[in-house]
């Protein structure tokens, strides 16, 4: 057996693959099926399991490819193959300072028996001005697929969220996207996986997640988040809440006058039993507490930059409510001896803003 190409260069980072051909030479003593159950990647190309250091973890491997072998015939039979390297792969080697793995496959081609690995020399190419700097994520915010952060949503409808993360450095980051459903939204939020998502992270920057169709069948309140488990964050991730209702949306309901606050009042030291209370807006289905960072220059952000920007915290209520105190969990978001500007926008039934507050300063200790 002969493999092409024998050596490879891959680009880390990339969405390219790597196709090589495998060739089968048969002398007609049978025929059947050729398969290899699995690729395997690792540190060099000794054949003998004693002395071949694989990559940790046959969840390394690739899966199984097979050729059909016409019986007494002979010749030579290509197996093309195109794969890209796993994500846990390219972290190990960066980990270890590794710029060239191997990938190798065996047949097993009927009577006669398994042919001898060949192997395939990818050498990694690292875009990192620093290669040895550590993945580090700097900021994570979500929104909806349409750009919004607001959704009340009638059953079965379809929609998707987006996480925007900004990093430095370069590594393996591995989350989950994660669901908490009615009924457990009324008090503690119970997050149940919806699906993981492991990829290796280059040259620090900024990368789009998009992710699976969320739940729409329950009505009530539902909260997203991604969590995510490698590398540490230092802050704590954000979540986006949706809601569902069953009642129609037959018309958009005009603007309103702005939503006027009761309290807290202006610069307020935030404790765990701040109430805020604002008064009751005409034709809203639910209400949302909405708390921005300032500016990068310290200031107070401006209207075209919430409208650009997911909130960094808060917290939505029906709107038979017209008050609220925040929960321990949207509290364990905010920065400690940090002010933060805050407003409550009424949302009507098509999901749409029905109109908002000044925005206010709080400060929080």
């Amino acid at each position: 057996m002969t493999v092409s190409p024998t050596a490879t260069t891959y680009t880390v980072g990339s969405s390219t693959f790597i196709s090589v051909n495998w060739s089968i030479t048969t002398t007609g003593n049978g025929g059947g099926t050729a398969t290899s159950p699995n690729g395997v990647y690792s540190l060099d190309t000794s054949v003998t399991p004693v002395g071949a250091t694989q990559i940790p973890a046959t969840a390394f491997a690739t899966g199984g490819i097979s050729i059909s072998v016409p019986s007494l015939t002979s010749g030579t039979f290509a197996v093309p193959e195109s794969f890209t390297i796993p994500a846990a792969v390219l972290s190990y080697a960066q980990t270890n300072n590794l710029t060239t793995i191997y990938y190798s496959r065996d047949f097993l081609a009927g009577a006669e028996g398994y042919t001898t690995p060949e192997f395939v020399q990818i050498n990694l190419a690292f875009p990192v001005a620093n290669p040895d700097a550590v993945l580090n994520i700097s900021r994570v915010a979500l929104r909806f697929s349409d750009n919004t952060s607001i959704k009340i949503i009638q059953p079965d409808t379809h929609i998707m969220a987006v996480a925007d993360i900004s990093y430095t450095g370069s590594g393996l980051f591995d989350a989950m996207w994660e669901i908490a459903e009615p009924v457990s939204t009324m008090g503690q939020p119970v997050f149940v996986p919806m699906q993981p998502v492991r990829q290796f992270l280059v040259a620090g920057g900024r990368v789009y997640l998009q992710s699976p169709t969320l739940p729409t069948q329950k009505q009530g309140l539902h909260i997203l988040r991604l969590r995510v488990m490698q590398p540490a964050l230092t802050f704590t991730a954000p979540i986006l809440q949706y809601s569902v209702n069953s009642q129609g949306d037959t018309s958009t309901l005009p603007t309103l006058p702005p939503v006027r606050i009761n309290k807290p009042a202006e610069n307020a030291l935030l404790a765990t039993d701040t109430r805020f209370e604002w008064q009751a807006v005409k034709g809203a289905h639910a209400y949302q507490l909405e708390l921005f960072l300032p500016e990068q220059t310290g200031l107070k952000p401006d209207d075209a930059a919430i409208a650009k920007r997911a909130p960094d915290s808060g917290m939505m209520v029906p709107a038979k409510r017209n008050a609220l105190t925040l929960g321990e969990l949207s509290r364990s978001k905010l920065r400690p001896n940090t002010t933060y500007y805050w407003r409550i926008i009424a949302i009507g039934n098509k999901g749409q803003i029905l109109s908002t507050s000044a925005l206010r300063e709080i400060r929080i200790p």
